[in-house]
């Protein structure tokens, strides 16, 4: 007992402990309209809209649905920079994001001469969209391909930019692998590792709502991309890349989508996300936030522009709410010392019932039961079941009727025989009185029967008259 209450307490101190280290800090964001940790930020608050981008129906529409002679490109930035090194080692972070987006075309016309009207129009889609680490949060890149990531001018100076592309535009020149396909982007359009969507089942031009996940382990510089139209993660990636980030990331950097048009037109839209951060040490939590930096857009953010530390949440924080580690862990604690006490008790009745065999032990009568067992035997030996009285034939033919070769000894009053019964027991005999006449026949009354007196394991006494 005293061994189960000790784990019980165990287990209240494991559950009563932070759930998580202090290496394992980072910080999370989320956005959307379900419950619990989603309603933690809205998209019209905290993040900041560049070029096309705008709040549509609860979701942020990243570029138009119409060609313009616009810019052609939007992008949405969370507005506070984000730790992506550690400040003491400079280790990079290990992040990992979930978000739903849908790519709706617009219709276009084969031509727009006069002898082409009749024709029936068809679906043209945009280039795509990107979930991004941009440096930067004041720049918009180009459209035509380049998803608003980076400049088509290959002079210019782009900021650090690491993008996972969602790409529905086959552009030879950029190296497009086919028009429906997801890319690694790190510091260049040029990807480093793609894999059709339609390895995953996925349309990316079917208009529909689909979910992406994204994750990257520093330890092991590997980005893994799962896609597909359920809410629920597939079991396999889409597409598993090697890279290592750590070149790449800056100390702190901003978190995001971007997209583009090109020859077609699409609303390229945004509904719920997710995006953490982890792998830190608790050193980086005190490290100072950069200078704030107001983008050049349209910034929906309603408070402070200073950092994310690991392990800090998105204001407005929860509604507190009790700790229910210790609860649920001194209930567990008590499941368990029942279990075990149970456990114990059945051991214990499984292990009596094996050494009582077929014996009844209930209670008293049991144990009565048991010592009786033990004690009719003798060195292991069992004891030969002997009749506390008998007859005088039987003591006469055990002692061949009382023949001088069988007497062990003379006393005052009596004379000691030795003999053997019919069951194969010894058996001594004292004679009190005279041999008597020999008997016409065999008698069972008071004055022909023997008493036992005493005995042991192999002899039995008994007395005649």
């Amino acid at each position: 007992m005293e061994w189960a209450l000790l784990l019980c307490l165990l287990v209240l101190f494991v559950s009563a402990s932070p759930a998580a280290s202090s290496a394992d800090a980072g910080m999370s964001i989320s956005t959307g309209s379900g419950s619990g940790i989603l309603d933690r930020i809205a998209w019209d608050s905290n993040m900041t809209l560049l070029g096309e981008a705008s709040l549509k129906n609860g979701t942020i529409s990243l570029t138009c649905d119409t060609l313009t002679t616009g810019i052609g490109a939007g992008r949405a930035l969370y507005s506070r920079p984000v730790r992506f090194l550690d400040r003491a080692t400079r280790a990079p972070a290990s992040f990992a994001t979930t978000f739903t987006f849908s790519i709706r075309p617009t219709t276009c016309s084969s031509s727009t001469s006069d002898s082409a009207r009749h024709l029936a129009p068809f679906p043209c889609f945009g280039d795509g969209l990107a979930f991004l680490l941009t440096s930067d949060p004041r720049f918009l890149g180009a459209a035509n391909g380049f998803l608003g990531l980076f400049s088509d001018r290959s002079a210019a100076a782009d900021p650090a930019t690491v993008a996972v592309e969602f790409d529905t535009n086959l552009d030879p020149l950029l190296r497009d692998i086919d028009d429906n396909h997801v890319g690694v982007d790190g510091g260049a359009i040029f990807s480093t590792a793609a894999a059709p969507a339609r390895n995953a089942g996925v349309d990316l031009k079917r208009g529909v709502p689909m979910t992406a996940w994204v994750d990257y382990r520093a330890a092991r510089k590997t980005l893994r991309i799962w896609l597909g139209y359920s809410r629920s993660r597939p079991p396999c990636p889409l597409l598993v890349a090697p890279v290592d980030l750590s070149a790449l990331l800056r100390e702190f950097m901003y978190v995001g989508f971007s997209a583009s048009n090109g020859r077609g037109a699409a609303l390229h839209l945004v509904g719920n996300w997710s995006f953490r951060t982890f792998g830190f040490s608790s050193s980086s939590r005190s490290a100072p936030p950069p200078p704030s930096s107001p983008a050049d857009g349209k910034d929906s953010s309603t408070g402070s522009d200073e950092s994310l530390n690991p392990g800090d949440e998105i204001s407005p924080p929860p509604p507190c709410l009790p700790r229910w580690g210790p609860v649920i862990g001194g209930i567990a604690g008590v499941l368990f010392l029942i279990a075990a006490s149970t456990t114990v008790t059945l051991w214990c009745r499984f292990r009596w019932n094996l050494d009582c065999g077929d014996c009844n032990c209930g209670g008293d009568d049991g144990a009565s039961s048991t010592r009786s067992r033990k004690h009719s035997s003798v060195n292991g030996e069992p004891r030969m079941k002997v009749p506390t009285r008998i007859s005088l034939d039987e003591v006469m033919s055990a002692t061949t009727e009382f023949h001088d070769s069988n007497i062990l000894g003379h006393g005052a009053s009596a004379t000691v025989y030795q003999g053997v019964l019919p069951s194969g027991s010894n058996v001594v005999v004292r004679l009190l009185s005279p041999l008597p006449p020999q008997p016409s026949s065999s008698s069972t009354t008071a004055q022909d029967t023997c008493s036992r007196s005493s005995g042991d394991a192999s002899t039995t006494y008994f007395s005649c008259s």
